[in-house]
Formats: C-alpha cells, structure tokens, sequence
C-alpha cells in the first residue's frame, strides 16, 4: 500500500502536472535541455524517475507483486516510458 500511498501523494501528483504538460511541449531534444534548466522541471523528473525505478527494483526483488502493480498504475507506467 505504501507504492499506492506514495502514488496518490501530492507530491507525486504535483509533478506528475508538470511532467503532462511537458509532454505536450517537447518535441525536439533541444527542447529538452531546455525544459531541464527550470529547477521544478527537474524536481518533477527526479520525483516520477525516482518513483518507477523504485517500483521496478521492488518488483526484480520480489517485494512487491506485479500483479498488483499491474492492476494499481499500469497506466501511469505506460505513458511515463512510452508516450
């Protein structure tokens, strides 16, 4: 529950705005690095890169079933690596 606790959070939710809204305008890498000059842009990164990888080393080990990781925030995953 803490995988979903720390999901819903603000926290995550808050960057997770900023990371959409990103989303709609990056289309070059040059827009990237621009993107990645603002400090909150970065906070937002960090927080979401932060938050999948722990998710995906849980999983490797074991501690967290992807059953329910699958059923909880497939779609969040999906479009954070592949969108």
């Amino acid at each position: 529950m803490n995988v979903y606790n720390s999901w819903s959070s603000p926290q995550y939710n808050d960057a997770w705005t900023i990371f959409q809204d990103a989303r709609t305008k990056i289309k070059t890498i040059e827009d990237v690095f621009e993107w990645n000059k603002d400090p909150t842009n970065r906070k937002a990164q960090s927080t979401l890169t932060s938050f999948f990888e722990g998710v995906g080393v849980l999983v490797r080990q074991k501690l967290v079933n992807i059953e329910l990781v699958a059923q909880l925030i497939t779609g969040s995953i999906v479009f954070f690596y592949f969108l």
